[in-house]
């Protein structure tokens, strides 16, 4: 197995934000509108199918921020192609993301730059995870932009929120393509990332990692990100890459 990353340190968070607009035209609040009030809690189950479009709720609909919880009957089997997350979160307002997956949820995503699971924001994301997610990536060269079962992004230079992932023991993140990663934890502002592994990664990938955690500036920021950046991994965890210029941890910080 090869060793490092051949990404630059930005490209790849830099792709995250371009990638954003790009799932915007999804029809949103697959799982009914989330009420009134800060971060409100909304729970999916697998009464609507297979959720063939995937699961979004973003800017405008949550200025909230946003608690989504799926439970173990859902099925996300998201339609091939690029972009096309299966469960896409975001929000421009000053509260917070979390998102739990249950055990025994499942969702599936194929297409150019498709994440498994996407949550962008200003204030605290938290992912829990006991889920199986499988995505493929068809990219067939480099182009500095990552592909993830789970990814979360804090791209405000001020913010002060924490990102926060944990893939909980008996889960399962497969992922192929160039670029590609189980994990990707980014945040360009002043709190922390924490990332703890506890369930199986396997990956496949020229140049990307098993996770991938960095607390990065900008070119251009307003001020430089201070982010301290943890990743854990459990005595049940296991990552497993297989490729060219591959990693089964990248962490990158300005600390």
């Amino acid at each position: 197995m090869a060793s490092g990353i051949r990404l630059s340190k930005l490209s790849i968070a830099a792709g995250l934000v371009a990638q954003s607009s790009l799932g915007s035209a999804w029809a949103a609040e697959e799982c009914d509108p989330p009420s009134a009030g800060i971060e409100p809690e909304v729970i999916c189950s697998g009464e609507p199918g297979l959720y063939a479009s995937g699961i979004s709720y973003l800017e405008p609909s949550i200025p909230h921020g946003l608690w989504l919880t799926l439970d173990s009957t859902v099925t996300v089997l998201r339609a091939a192609g690029p972009a096309n997350h299966g469960v896409d979160l975001a929000t421009n307002g000053p509260n917070a993301i979390r998102l739990d997956l249950a055990d025994g949820v499942r969702i599936s995503v194929a297409g150019v730059h498709a994440q498994g699971v996407k949550l962008k924001g200003r204030s605290d994301l938290t992912v829990d995870s006991g889920a199986n997610i499988d995505v493929t990536d068809p990219s067939a060269t480099a182009d500095g932009h990552s592909t993830h079962a789970i990814v979360a992004e804090i791209d405000d230079p001020s913010a002060t929120g924490n990102v926060v992932i944990n893939q909980r023991a008996g889960s399962r993140l497969t992922v192929s393509g160039v670029e590609s990663g189980g994990i990707g934890a980014f945040h360009e502002g002043q709190g922390s990332i924490l990332v703890t592994t506890a369930g199986e990664i396997d990956v496949t990938t020229d140049g990307g990692s098993g996770v991938i955690a960095w607390g990065l500036t900008r070119p251009g920021a307003s001020q430089p990100s201070a982010a301290d950046v943890k990743v854990v991994q459990t005595g049940t965890g296991s990552i497993s890459v297989d490729g060219n210029g591959a990693s089964g941890v990248s962490r990158r910080t300005n600390r």
